[in-house]
Parts: structure tokens; C-alpha cells; sequence
């Protein structure tokens, strides 16, 4: 890692800022920020999902536990990453099987699929390009699920 010294030169060389290409540990407390948001911990998260009640506030959360995964790609190794986010995928598709209103679907699609992105993203940086274009291709299957409930609501796509 080049001291604090070069790393701004080398952002610059590059066209970015320092911290794109030299990221800062994180300090992020993603725990804390769900309960802030959502006012729910982890496990109360994972018992609504198992529940058959989606609430608005479920799906916050969810929304905020994506959002942290996602921005938390450069920090953390990509092992723990893709095994967190297959996960998380796993919860958010399970979404699919209980009653939802034609937003909660959309919204969980639209969840599922930027989680599939991300797991896609990993797969790829750790060389698995075969999986990595599998999940690409899964994740481009699910936006245009979602595509097709936006034009037409009845339909109930099979993703």
C-alpha cells in the first residue's frame, strides 16, 4: 500500500479520488444502522422473513442490508462477501413464496436482482467467470421479471 503521500498522486494519475482506489477501512456499524432505520435488529429481520407478514418496514430493512453489502464490496474479502450475500439472497427470495402486493413483489425483485448482481460481481473477482455469468444472467432474468409486472400487473412472473 503506497504511503498517504502517493496514494492522492495515484488518484489523480487515474482520474479519481483517493479513496476509490484506496479505500478506508470500514467503520461502518451495519447493525446500527438497521436498527436506526428500521428499528428492528438482525434476527427480528430474519423471524419477519419467515413470517408470512411483509410489512414496509421488513422491506426497509432489507433494502438497507443490500445497500451495506453492496458498498461494503471494497472492504471486505470476497469469501465473507459472497457467502453473506447468498444468503441475504436466499432470505429475499424466500419473499417470493409468501403473499405480497404487487409493489412488495416488484420491490422484491428489484432486491433480488441487485443482490445477484453483487454475488455475480464477487464470483467474477474471485475467477469463477462460469458462475459469475450464470448469476449475470440470472439477475438480467429477474429484471426483466420485474419489467414484465411494471407493463402488465397481472401477470405473475415465474422468476
Amino acid at each position: 500500500m503506497p504511503s498517504d503521500f502517493y496514494q492522492p498522486i495515484i488518484a489523480a494519475t487515474f482520474g479519481t479520488v483517493t479513496h476509490a482506489i484506496f479505500p478506508v477501512a470500514g467503520q461502518r456499524d451495519g447493525n446500527a444502522e438497521i436498527v436506526a432505520a428500521s428499528g428492528m435488529e438482525t434476527l427480528d429481520i430474519i423471524s419477519r422473513l419467515q413470517a408470512s407478514d411483509v410489512d414496509t418496514a421488513t422491506l426497509d430493512a432489507l433494502r438497507i442490508t443490500t445497500d451495506r453489502l453492496c458498498s461494503e464490496y471494497p472492504y471486505l474479502p470476497s469469501g465473507q462477501l459472497a457467502a453473506e450475500g447468498r444468503q441475504w439472497l436466499k432470505h429475499v427470495a424466500g419473499l417470493q413464496a409468501q403473499r405480497l402486493t404487487l409493489a412488495q413483489h416488484r420491490e422484491v425483485l428489484t432486491l433480488s436482482g441487485w443482490l445477484a448482481l453483487l454475488i455475480g460481481c464477487v464470483e467474477y473477482d474471485m475467477g469463477d467467470r462460469a458462475a459469475a455469468e450464470s448469476t449475470r444472467r440470472a439477475a438480467l432474468s429477474l429484471a426483466q421479471c420485474r419489467e414484465v409486472t411494471v407493463r402488465d400487473p397481472t401477470s405473475r412472473c415465474r422468476c
